[in-house]
């Protein structure tokens, strides 16, 4: 039984290729009970790489990123990227960040490893993960399996009209969650938590409450040899 690791990285651009990380936050939920871990909590801001020559860090998509910031949390440009800019480096972040995780691998082994969960973090926050990685001559933080809310939501609600995106804002919207504090790092693995372990409480419940284990030999069984 393997911790569930929710994490969010906030940043400076939407490519992940080029874009820098700016805050990165994660708790755990615990594999028995299924409820968030306490003491578990990590949150830093991250100092994006070149901010300090902002004739060549202000690009078109940064820019537009930064005003997208600036917004949710109701400060100027100026404000902003003061905090980035005195903000520790993504270095140093980055392997407090997997220390902390680390405390989590039961037997430092990728098989023990947590599993990386959140809301869209296969398309997102896993490849800057593995870049990082890469980066700082980090081995494999996580486990195989991954959790994301865009296959939850895609499983379980691809049948309802009404949710027209499965993007976490929607999300937010479709579960009447407040947007308060959104596309703040720790409050979206705050939000991501509670979604995941609704659905894997919801998940336990359906096992406990329906038969799989040769489900498949039975329905044979009972139709007959021509099946």
């Amino acid at each position: 039984m393997r911790y569930f690791c929710v994490f969010d990285f906030e940043t400076d651009g939407v490519d992940t290729d080029v874009c820098n990380p700016v805050q990165v936050a994660c708790a755990m939920i615990d594999p028995y009970n299924l409820n968030i871990v306490e003491g578990s909590k990590f949150c830093s801001d991250m100092r994006p790489l070149g901010i300090n020559n902002l004739d060549t860090y202000l690009t078109p998509e940064r820019e537009k990123t930064i005003k997208f910031h600036c917004m949710h949390q109701k400060c100027t440009k100026e404000e902003l990227l003061d905090k980035w800019r005195n903000a520790p480096s993504t270095h140093v972040v980055w392997k407090q960040f997997c220390s902390h995780v680390n405390i989590y691998n039961k037997e430092d082994k990728q098989f023990t490893a947590p599993v990386p969960c959140g809301a869209n973090i296969r398309n997102f926050d896993l490849p800057i993960t593995k870049k990082l990685n890469e980066k700082y001559k980090i081995g494999k933080l996580f486990n195989y399996e991954v959790v994301d809310i865009r296959d939850l939501a895609f499983y379980w609600l691809s049948w309802d009209t009404s949710l027209t995106s499965r993007s976490m804002d929607s999300l937010r919207k479709y579960f009447g969650i407040s947007d308060t504090n959104a596309h703040d790092a720790w409050q979206d693995v705050l939000d991501s938590t509670e979604i995941i372990s609704r659905f894997l409480k919801l998940h336990k419940k359906l096992y406990n409450d329906i038969k799989f284990k040769n489900s498949f030999k039975e329905k044979a069984a009972s139709v007959g040899p021509d099946v």
